[in-house]
């Protein structure tokens, strides 16, 4: 009787790490669960506020496009001459030297 005894608290004991080990795991899989939603959630959040910022800028920018060219189609060669421009008789163009002096295949004779 008493290996049969002694049996049975083995089982027991080993029902009782079991027990605890899977409730333990079940507790931190679930705060996993819940951490990662309510990160997905912020994300969300983030993204719609991000697109709301994207938004703006475009707003802005389309107004500067805006303006650049109703000032630009105001800008003439008379308007120019008033606020100073002198149009220049020679004119001075600036060259570019070819970043390699042979051709760019690797057969060289």
């Amino acid at each position: 009787m008493t290996k049969t005894k002694a049996f049975m608290r083995h089982i027991e004991h080993l029902q009782r790490i079991f027990f605890w080990s899977f409730t333990g795991m079940t507790i931190l899989l679930g705060a996993f669960y819940i951490y990662f939603v309510l990160h997905s959630v912020s994300m969300v959040f983030t993204r719609t506020d991000l697109e709301r910022q994207i938004s703006t800028a475009q707003s802005k920018l389309s107004d500067l496009e805006l303006r650049y060219v109703s000032r630009k189609d105001a800008l003439t060669l008379p308007v120019a001459e008033e606020l100073g421009f002198q149009p220049t008789a020679k004119k001075n163009f600036i060259t570019k030297k070819a970043l390699t002096e042979g051709s760019l295949t690797f057969n060289v004779q």
